[in-house]
């Protein structure tokens, strides 16, 4: 309900932010696929979210205002945790300005979400997982 202004006919939005309404998975990854980088605000309550995935999976870097979800971006360079607006406004800044940096950040996100969201290698755990126990 918080939000639900920003779906509305005529709501009093900045010209650069356009409501899409509910996507699809493989929506959302042609929409990551164009991008530079992952842009996200959202709050530690609202949990680990699959944009983070979604991004990485494709080499696309993060900016996240708050959230490091287990100190991933953090421990993997995957991008930066700003804490403050104008921080995360500099740290896209940089990143659209240095292409290199970018590309590096994103290797590293695609390196470590092919390893550790990998399907193959999590059944494998599960299996492994399950047969330790029995």
């Amino acid at each position: 309900p918080r939000y639900e202004f920003i779906s509305r006919t005529g709501a009093d939005l900045p010209k650069n932010l356009f409501y899409l309404g509910p996507k699809s998975p493989e929506q959302v990854n042609g929409i990551v696929k164009s991008s530079l980088l992952l842009v996200h605000t959202c709050s530690t309550e609202e949990g680990f979210g699959n944009s983070f995935i979604q991004a990485w999976l494709q080499g696309k870097p993060t900016v996240s205002l708050y959230f490091d979800p287990h100190s991933i971006i953090t421990r993997n360079s995957l991008g930066y945790i700003s804490e403050s607006m104008e921080q995360m406004r500099r740290d896209v800044k940089h990143l659209i300005e240095d292409p290199a940096l970018r590309s590096e950040m994103g290797a590293r996100a695609r390196n470590f979400s092919q390893q550790q969201f990998n399907i193959e290698n999590n059944i494998k755990v599960l299996e492994n997982f399950f047969s330790s126990i029995l």
